[in-house]
């Protein structure tokens, strides 16, 4: 694998109430595959914006692994790591005002 892909995140099973269902993928259709799982995941509860009260909320999954989502490491939470969790996040919502 040349660059880890993030969207395995929403993908891979770990046994917990969190984590994804578990699927099987196909080499063929991967690519959509994971764009679905990773829609799933963040349309699922995984991923809420409340505008009126300007708060996010998001799985345990993107502080994990935050330098996959293209944030940086952190304990806790600091703007310019979160901001990119946030529109990594935001790319899967889908037909919501809250994609802006």
């Amino acid at each position: 694998m040349e660059q880890l892909d993030p969207r395995i995140h929403f993908a891979l099973v770990c046994a917990a109430l969190s984590c994804p269902p578990i699927n099987v993928y196909d080499e063929a259709t991967i690519d959509q595959q994971l764009d679905l799982a990773a829609q799933n995941f963040i349309n699922g509860g995984e991923f809420a914006v409340d505008l009126e009260h300007k708060r996010i909320v998001m799985s345990k999954i993107f502080q994990w692994y935050a330098p996959d989502f293209g944030g940086s490491a952190f304990n806790k939470v600091r703007l310019g790591a979160f901001s990119s969790l946030v529109r990594y996040g935001a790319q899967f919502l889908i037909d919501s005002p809250e994609k802006e």
